[in-house]
């Protein structure tokens, strides 16, 4: 990932979620499968 995406992601998510809500935003990510989450429990 260069510099510049990891400037541009929150800004892109932020003009994302005024127009869309999160969850729904969240819910196809998972969907399309770009959503990796990194799990604390149990480790």
């Amino acid at each position: 990932m260069s510099m510049q995406d990891e400037t541009s992601s929150p800004r892109i998510m932020s003009r994302l979620t005024t127009l869309f809500p999160s969850a729904m935003l969240e819910e196809h990510a998972e969907e399309l499968g770009v959503v990796k989450r990194d799990s604390k429990f149990g480790k």
